[in-house]
């Protein structure tokens, strides 16, 4: 049996910066990986926050993004640019294999180990080629592990699926809200650079995936049906978590990134997977005399993120019933306005967000 102190199931993004972060604070750690590789495709936004976060060198960037487009369901739009980038279009698995690379002791990457159960009680887990024992486990697999979910008595957060395909384009950063097709979620196009784009849609995951099926409903989205005659050059599908679940499930077990949920408004992303494995440094250096690191990173969790997931649930659900023509007044009633704030995408999306609300208030009364 090996022991450390702490073990990290999954080498994605959350569990590799993680790792990076341990090895650097100087605490023992094991990382496993059911697959004997790093990296997975798929094309990212992040903002430059993010981006400085992850020490990423400036080759990995795909795409500077200084201007982003919003379409309604009748195609009204909205846009907001800035003089700077705001944020860059990035690969998944470039992502990764640097995070990985940037790892010292990369013998504490165990790869082909899948886990096969995991005793919470006792912080031991049983992977195919032995157990490991730890002081906090620390679940960083993503929002479809349902099976060690199971063990941990943990529900799954809620889902998305999500088709992607790469085209021949050129066309500016954009999003497509149109709870006809992508319900609950949007539709987008993201510039690759060297004449590519990623068209793609998220909508609730409603049993077997079929891509000719996903591909059709694609483009009968606002604005996407102008790229209907493009053939893909590479086809995608993923699942996106947009709610979140509990983020302890005892004293020594903590769940990040996506294992956790997404965030209710915009599902998963980078930013909430690296901030939530910092706070995992911070409970296991900060914790108090007597807290385990689990009821530390819990309660930090709590005071730092309640407030805006809460916040996040009622744009989640308001999202969740608007209708097209909802939608389509929004969009109507921010046209010609300044759009107040430093980002792109989020400070557009909460505003269309906030003009929802007022129209909502206003039909109610």
């Amino acid at each position: 049996m090996l022991n450390t102190t702490v073990t990290i199931i999954g080498a994605g993004v959350s569990g590799l910066y993680l790792s990076r972060k341990l090895e650097r604070a100087g605490i023992d750690f094991i990382t496993v990986e059911q697959n004997n590789f790093v990296g997975k495709y798929g094309n990212r936004v992040i903002n430059k926050e993010v981006f400085e976060s992850l020490e990423l060198p400036e080759d990995l960037i795909k795409y500077p993004i200084n201007k982003i487009n919003f379409y309604s369901p009748a195609e009204i739009k909205l846009s907001k640019s800035d003089t700077e980038a705001r944020g860059y279009v990035i690969n998944l698995m470039d992502v990764e294999k640097f995070l990985f690379n940037s790892i010292s002791d990369k013998s504490k990457i165990l790869f082909g180990r899948a886990v096969l159960g995991v005793s919470p009680a006792n912080g031991i887990i049983h992977t195919e080629k032995g157990e490991i024992k730890s002081d906090l486990i620390v679940f960083a697999t993503g929002a479809m592990q349902n099976r060690l979910r199971a063990v941990f008595g943990v529900k799954s957060p809620r889902i998305v699926v999500c088709y992607m395909a790469e085209i021949v384009a050129e066309d500016v950063t954009t999003v497509i809200l149109d709870n006809r097709t992508a319900y609950g979620f949007y539709g987008w196009v993201m510039p690759l650079g060297a004449g590519r784009a990623e068209i793609g849609f998220g909508s609730e995951y409603r049993g077997a995936l079929n891509l000719a099926l996903l591909r059709q409903r694609m483009f009968t989205l606002p604005y996407l049906w102008k790229f209907k005659d493009s053939k893909p050059i590479k086809e995608n599908v993923g699942f996106i978590p947009i709610s979140i679940v509990n983020k302890l499930t005892g004293t020594n077990c903590i769940l990040i990134g996506d294992a956790g949920g997404g965030e209710p408004a915009m599902g998963g992303s980078i930013h909430k997977c690296i901030d939530e494995a910092d706070l995992v440094i911070v409970a296991l250096t900060q914790r108090r005399s007597s807290e385990s690191a689990g009821e530390c990173y819990n309660r930090l969790w709590k005071d730092k993120f309640t407030m805006d997931f809460k916040t996040q649930d009622k744009m989640r659900a308001l999202i969740d019933t608007s209708n097209s023509e909802d939608i389509d007044n929004a969009f109507k009633a921010l046209q010609g306005k300044e759009i107040p704030g430093t980002g792109l995408i989020n400070d557009l999306f909460k505003n269309i967000i906030h003009e929802l609300i007022k129209l909502k208030e206003r039909d109610s009364k």
